[in-house]
């Protein structure tokens, strides 16, 4: 037997409470690192990142930035610090310094938690996270797999 210190229904308006303050935060948080992120970008000549991701089976991965031009990346841009923002449980906002690198791949996960919560559970998915800098864009590219199944009954006559 479970029990607990509140009455069902406190916990759960508590949790919901907490969780809409998160999401609140992480949405702030992803609307600054990305002006951050692409000002950054620009000033340095990158016109196009791409950023890969792939799980499956509870796991999932974020591969590292591929920019374009490639002759404006080196390891010295990608290892440059930048301010990254968080949002946590309470609502409020974080900050912590990140390589660029390491930003954009930070800025793919919360993309994917924002808009494909699980997307690295049972079939998974994959696909990648597209920065347009001269166009100031972000979009999310995901193709989300599962599995199917074609169900048939049949009866079965004298006729075979």
């Amino acid at each position: 037997m479970v029990t607990t210190s509140l009455p069902a229904g406190d916990w759960v308006q508590q949790w919901h409470t907490r969780r809409v303050a998160q999401i609140a935060a992480n949405l702030v948080a992803f609307a600054q690192n990305r002006t951050s992120l692409l000002e950054v970008l620009a000033a340095r000549g990158i016109d196009h990142v791409e950023i890969p991701f792939d799980g499956s089976c509870d796991s999932g991965c974020v591969e590292e930035p591929d920019f374009s031009p490639p002759e404006m990346e080196n390891d010295a841009f990608k290892a440059m610090q930048i301010g990254f923002l968080s949002g946590d449980a309470a609502g409020a906002c974080t900050s912590r310094d990140l390589a660029i690198a390491e930003a954009l791949v930070e800025l793919t996960y919360a993309a994917l938690e924002h808009h494909h919560p699980g997307w690295e559970n049972n079939d998974g998915a994959s696909g990648r996270l597209i920065i347009d800098v001269s166009e100031g864009t972000i979009s999310l590219d995901c193709s989300v797999r599962y599995t199917a199944s074609n169900d048939y009954c049949h009866s079965i006559g004298d006729e075979g």
